[in-house]
């Protein structure tokens, strides 16, 4: 569900601890490729269903078992992309809300902004657009990241993510970026979404590298 720089600024984090065991290039561009994948996302994201009903979550067993190469830093970098969606929604995004089913209603626990459960969803998509910008300009991912990486990402050597969408990557977010809403917290608060980044990616570093 996090969109292209919210995978960038999780892949930030782990990197400063793998720094030297990966090449750059292939685990950043590892972090967006799932994205980016023009078969059906159910497929490429494993999707199972999450803890609460209306949201998917990768199925982290046969995405362990499929793509967790510590030796292969593209792979390594997929296997990050799936394991941040994971706990996105598990650990930051479901206990983050309060789903009144009697009167269809969705409240954020942390503003106590509210929206019909029809409109969540686009509540939420202004949300991260509203905070894309900010993640660049407090440099929570760096614009060298952006500049580092091509505008056509590697290939897998898995055919199922070689087949990639007609926009690059940079295309998507440029066109993202382009929205320019301004930002009011209401879906997505920044300072706990950068906690949460900063506390999923320490999980992974802690219990899936073992570092």
């Amino acid at each position: 569900m996090p969109g292209i720089l919210y995978h960038l600024a999780f892949a930030e984090e782990v990197y400063r601890y793998i720094q030297d065991e990966v090449d750059p290039v292939q685990f950043f561009a590892g972090n967006l490729i799932p994205d980016l994948a023009s078969a059906n996302k159910s497929i490429t994201h494993y999707r199972v269903p999450a803890s609460l009903e209306g949201f998917d979550v990768p199925d982290m067993e046969k995405v362990k078992k499929d793509l967790f190469d510590r030796t292969n830093s593209i792979k390594l970098g997929m296997y990050c992309h799936l394991y941040f969606d994971y706990h996105f929604i598990e650990d930051f995004l479901i206990p983050g809300i309060e789903i009144d089913s009697k009167n269809k209603v969705v409240k954020n626990r942390h503003t106590g902004k509210s929206w019909p459960e029809k409109e969540y969803r686009a509540a939420l998509h202004r949300g991260y657009t509203e905070i894309n910008p900010l993640l660049l300009e407090t440099g929570f991912v760096k614009q060298e990241t952006l500049d580092m990486l091509p505008d056509v990402l590697p290939n897998t050597g898995i055919p199922l993510y070689d087949e990639r969408v007609p926009k690059t990557w940079r295309q998507k977010l440029n066109g993202y970026l382009a929205e320019k809403l301004p930002y009011t917290g209401e879906a997505l608060d920044y300072e706990q979404l950068c906690s949460a980044t900063s506390a999923i990616a320490k999980k992974f570093v802690e219990k899936e590298l073992q570092l």
